[in-house]
């Protein structure tokens, strides 16, 4: 028979039957409003050790760890425990997923801020264009594995914008002379790569009127030593 409180049975040599019941009838009622459950961990002859969880609400009414501590303490102790008998409580709250406060409006309020377009979602993701803009316009109900892609996929792109700010804009003016023998360089140290080397690009921007572009930056880590290469490709 499946019971509310798990473990229960470590208790029944301690309470009656009555005071079995009522416990159950106590934790059913948190279960069925909040979702809060209880398991006992261990019962020693003077301490019972219990596990207090919350899981998500439909109602949202989510309690912290302090109330979830005082709620266990009144649902046992309210069961007449023997005299002395202390309780610990080991609480969980519930901690909701990041993902979940994704909304049409908050994609699209990032989309507008990192200048993300819906081709861009389109080809780095491989999802077609009109279910990105049913999901973005809000026409399309979104489960939560694409509540989740949504939310990594612009924490990503959020952690690709502080990489690229975090470089300052170089001025550099040089002779064609030099940048092949940079370019060169870069392309004998890419012939090394391997496929279980790990890669890292990062694009800089360049102040450099008479050769506009940017500098890419490819820093990667043999799998065979400790070595770290940086190349330069200048457009």
């Amino acid at each position: 028979m499946e019971t509310i409180i798990k473990n229960i049975h470590l208790l029944k040599n301690r309470l009656s039957e009555s005071q079995l019941n009522d416990l159950e009838h106590g934790a059913l009622l948190h279960r069925r409003h909040a979702r809060i459950t209880f398991k006992i961990v261990r019962f020693t002859d003077d301490v019972l050790t219990v596990e207090t969880r919350q899981e998500k609400s439909p109602a949202g009414n989510y309690l912290d760890g302090k109330t979830l501590y005082q709620r266990t303490k009144e649902l046992f102790q309210s069961n007449n425990l023997p005299g002395g008998v202390k309780i610990h409580v080991n609480t969980i709250p519930y901690v909701p997923a990041p993902a979940q406060d994704v909304s049409p409006e908050f994609i699209r309020h990032y989309m507008t801020e990192l200048k993300i377009k819906v081709r861009d979602i389109e080809n780095e993701t491989g999802l077609d264009s009109t279910n990105i803009s049913a999901w973005i316009n809000g026409t399309r109900e979104m489960s939560n594995i694409v509540r989740a892609m949504f939310y990594y996929y612009i924490k990503h792109k959020e952690h690709l914008k502080l990489q690229y700010q975090s470089f300052k804009p170089l001025n550099l003016d040089l002779t064609l002379d030099v940048r092949m023998e940079m370019i060169n360089l870069a392309k004998s140290q890419v012939e090394k790569f391997k496929p279980s080397d790990s890669v890292t690009m990062v694009e800089i921007p360049v102040e450099n009127p008479k050769n506009p572009g940017p500098i890419y930056i490819a820093t990667f880590k043999p799998s065979d030593d400790q070595q770290s290469w940086v190349l330069v490709d200048l457009n």
